[in-house]
């Protein structure tokens, strides 16, 4: 990977105090024992009891189209997204009905796994393969680190834009273990930047 300049103001200070306690140690990175990317849409699943997975092929399901990874990762409470994503992200409704999953109560509750943290995605403008990240709930609005990914395995240097749902802000590093240059703190964005285009390794979500 290239090596990047770093602002420290581009982590607030309560984050960074935080990065520095908050990850498990010695989690070693593995290759994930999944397909790469291109042209297909994977779903990983996060769990409270390990919201900073060691690799992204753990609890994780790939489709042939956009509709049923969004089913899969909504618990079946979207099954009528379009096929390919950036038809998904042409329609505000889509990410109304998204960021919608996190505010629901009742019998939604109770469907474990069901809240999108992001969608990240192999190209700019929301194109190519897309990696759909859930969880048992969204972030937390205390600041803090929610879920996380120390290394990307077969997403890593793939990830071009991504979207964020569930009340968090994430942040991409260049290097595995939450090392190197970041994006900083963001909501969603069409294009990563070419600093970052294709850098990603590691990826947190926080409230």
């Amino acid at each position: 990977m290239r090596s990047l300049s770093l602002s420290a103001a581009s982590v607030p200070a309560a984050m960074a105090l935080s990065m520095a306690v908050a990850f498990p140690a010695g989690a070693a990175p593995s290759a994930p024992g999944w397909a790469s990317p291109g042209g297909r849409h994977c779903v990983t699943q996060l769990t409270a009891d390990k919201p900073f997975a060691a690799v992204t092929g753990e609890n994780t399901t790939c489709y042939a189209t956009f509709t049923e990874a969004v089913a899969d990762a909504t618990g079946g409470r979207i099954t009528d997204a379009p096929r390919d994503s950036v038809s998904a992200m042409a329609d505000p409704a889509f990410d109304r009905r998204v960021n919608a999953l996190s505010q629901d109560t009742g019998q939604a509750v109770a469907q474990a796994s069901a809240v999108i943290l992001g969608i990240e995605y192999e190209h700019g403008n929301y194109g190519g393969g897309s990696w759909i990240v859930e969880a048992d709930s969204g972030c937390n609005p205390d600041p803090g680190l929610d879920w996380g990914f120390p290394y990307l395995g077969n997403w890593n240097d793939k990830i071009s834009s991504f979207r964020v749902y569930g009340d968090c802000w994430v942040n991409h590093y260049e290097d595995e273990d939450y090392g190197g240059a970041t994006t900083g703190w963001r909501g969603s964005t069409s294009y990563i930047g070419s600093a970052m285009n294709d850098e990603t390794s590691s990826i947190i979500w926080g409230g």
